[in-house]
């Protein structure tokens, strides 16, 4: 049975900003949002619950369960990677990397965030954003056809094994290319 609605929790302000900007710009998905005990909360209505046997038309599609979901994991895998992947890397690189003088693991740090980012003309710059992308949209469909809901913060940081580990390997291989070039740090 389709969902009546989608529930969406997240503690971070940035975060609830961002989707909530997302949202407003496509009118006809129907929303509310609540802040409640320092979480906020977005409410996602599926207009066509009840209507199981109709066609998909211009006007129901927007209310449509499959339809929402598809559009809010596509708007949350960006979201996700551009607010948390950051704080992820820095994570990583700090307890992989620990025994490295600080303004070392700042260099990596920094570097690392090249080579994540999507901003660069290189092409395979391109290439591993959208694979990441594509990851989080898989996971995040997947949450979606299990249960309604999902708190954003624990999703990102314990729900996405597949994206940590293609991270962490692009992460790895990316600081032990930095290592190898002495120049860097002399």
């Amino acid at each position: 049975m389709s969902a009546k609605s989608i529930l969406i929790k997240t503690r971070s302000k940035s975060m609830y900003t961002l989707l909530l900007n997302e949202l407003n710009e496509s009118p006809k998905i129907k929303f509310f949002s609540k802040k409640i005990n320092g979480i906020y909360n977005l409410t996602i209505k599926c207009n066509d619950y009840y209507s199981f046997l109709s066609l998909p038309t211009s006007k129901s599609i927007y209310g449509n369960y499959i339809f929402l979901y598809s559009s809010i994991s596509i708007i949350l895998s960006e979201l996700l990677i551009n607010l948390y992947e950051f704080q992820i890397a820095k994570r990583f690189i700090n307890s992989q990397y620990f025994y490295f003088p600080k303004v070392i693991i700042n260099q990596l740090t920094n570097l690392s965030s090249l080579v994540l980012s999507d901003n660069l003309p290189d092409y395979s710059n391109n290439e591993l954003y959208l694979f990441r992308r594509e990851i989080l949209l898989h996971e995040l469909l997947n949450n979606f056809q299990k249960q309604n809901h999902i708190f954003i913060d624990s999703f990102i940081n314990f729900s996405t094994p597949r994206y940590h580990e293609t991270l962490e390997y692009i992460l790895s291989t990316s600081v032990e290319l930095i290592l190898s070039n002495q120049n860097l740090f002399h």
